[in-house]
């Protein structure tokens, strides 16, 4: 997992997943076929064989082709023991994991970024909570590295809320009140038969009940919006469906709110800037419809209703499994097209000349030093596309003179080739020079590399050097950093 994967020239962000359930597993399987995106490790308590199993059979969301036979695997509970290096992403949906305090253990195991799959608690200043649709656009990758999506009834209801909002603004009116009620699929977190509960005493009762309990979804909503604080109350019932969940929003406003132009509204936000977000419905759905839906928000024209000239009564479906698991997979996306598109972020901002000289075992002063031409050069750079599994893309400008990509393990690199072949330079993809200072164990790894296959072709045109030589060529082999 140490090495940086590519794929052409562009880099692969690889992700681990922390608990293997649900959530996890649908993620895995929505991550599966991405060029750009591998999951590269998995820690669960359960066997590898057991996860396994349940990857391929999901008794609500199918049949899954492939297995887990090439994923690295560990089974620890705490998240100190859980070995990260080189992955980019950790995915968390374990149950307990939930505050910046336990998350930060990925953090420190070499993990760069943590999404957690449900509400963060404790303190919350070092983290960052993202609703797509609504606050995505202020995604701070370089001052948060501990993110969440809320919950999957947060990813429904605020959308809408957004859009009340946005409605009252341009009717000139505003928000007096806004109550919901979910109706929601039960989840593991109940029990099958009368029995204890951890937390809530209606939690442990037969799931063939509709069982009251409580939402967060309330005071998340106050992240977003926090002028609501106070004016918006929420309720929840988990009923014995296994997935689907049903959101009602009433909302009051102080002057009249015209439902006909509201859902106009929703209609046009849908086809805009919600787009993949909310999906805008004019059939009378029931739950079950919404299963492997990836939008978050399903908006039912026929369950909205005017209750009287400034109260409405809006009404919506979720899959809070699928579409909920699709909003993540969404994150691991933004944070790869910000943060590991090496196009934008390889080496941004180096200035310091870093260059591999072809001139082997000879020193500075031998008249060997131009002994490589430029399509000497060009071979070496070739050979290491076999050896290494790089790849050098040529693209000559002069008789003697060129330049090219070099796409590595460990980076993507401009190539600048000298004069008669007596030194390449690497530079950034924006043409800049790069400064060692940042990364230089992996700079110095290519620029190695480099430098041995300057050295043995030369070494093919048995051009006589001294003991003193061979001894820093040897020297060179062993050490990159001698390469200087």
């Amino acid at each position: 997992m140490e090495e940086i994967k590519m794929n052409g020239n562009k880099r692969i962000v690889q992700v681990g997943i922390n608990g293997f359930g649900v959530m996890g597993r649908l993620i895995y399987r929505l991550l599966d076929k991405h060029p750009l995106i591998d999951v590269v490790k998995i820690n669960d308590l359960a066997p590898k064989s057991t996860l396994d199993y349940l990857l391929k059979y999901d008794s609500v969301h199918g049949r899954f082709d492939k297995g887990l036979e090439n994923i690295e695997y560990s089974s620890e509970s705490n998240p100190k023991n859980i070995f990260w290096q080189g992955v980019d992403i950790v995915v968390d949906s374990t149950p307990d994991l939930k505050t910046y305090e336990h998350l930060s253990k990925h953090l420190e195991q070499g993990a760069e970024y943590v999404i957690r799959t449900s509400p963060l608690g404790g303190n919350l200043e070092k983290t960052q909570t993202i609703i797509q649709g609504v606050n995505d656009n202020s995604l701070d990758l370089d001052n948060y590295r501990i993110l969440s999506l809320a919950s999957c009834t947060t990813n429904c209801l605020a959308p809408l809320v957004k859009l009340v909002k946005e409605f009252c603004q341009k009717t000139r009116n505003s928000v007096e009140d806004l109550d919901f009620v979910t109706v929601h699929a039960y989840t593991n977190d109940q029990a099958i038969k009368d029995s204890a509960h951890s937390s809530d005493l209606r939690r442990g009762r037969d799931v063939n009940n509709i069982i009251e309990t409580g939402t967060g979804a309330s005071s998340q909503i106050e992240l977003f919006f926090p002028e609501l604080k106070g004016k918006i109350f929420g309720t929840a019932y988990r009923v014995p469906v296994s997935d689907g969940s049903v959101l009602e929003l009433r909302v009051k406003t102080r002057n009249g709110f015209s439902l006909e132009q509201f859902n106009n509204f929703v209609k046009l936000a849908s086809e805009n800037d919600l787009k993949n977000i909310l999906r805008y419905e004019t059939l009378p759905l029931v739950s079950s419809d919404c299963i492997d839906d990836a939008h978050t928000c399903i908006y039912l024209e026929s369950a909205a209703q005017q209750l009287s000239n400034n109260k409405v009564k809006l009404g919506a479906l979720y899959d809070n499994e699928f579409g909920y698991s699709s909003k993540i997979v969404d994150l691991i996306k933004l944070i790869e097209q910000k943060k590991f598109d090496p196009i934008r972020t390889t080496f941004e901002g180096y200035r310091t000349e870093m260059t591999v000289e072809a001139e082997g075992p000879y020193g500075p002063d031998c008249d060997d030093w131009d002994e490589l031409n430029y399509q000497d050069v060009v071979k070496c750079l070739k050979n290491l596309e076999t050896k290494n599994n790089w790849k050098f893309e040529e693209n000559k400008t002069g008789k003697a003179q060129g330049d090219g990509t070099l796409y590595t393990n460990r980076g993507m690199y401009k190539i600048k080739i000298g004069w008669s072949g007596k030194y390449v330079t690497l530079l950034d993809q924006k043409g800049d020079t790069m400064d060692l200072s940042g990364d230089r164990k992996n700079h110095d790894f290519v620029r190695g590399e480099i430098g041995n296959e300057f050295h043995k072709e030369l070494q093919k045109r048995e051009i006589e050097y001294t003991d003193e030589d061979r001894e820093w060529d040897e020297a060179m082999e062993m050490s990159p950093d001698d390469h200087e």
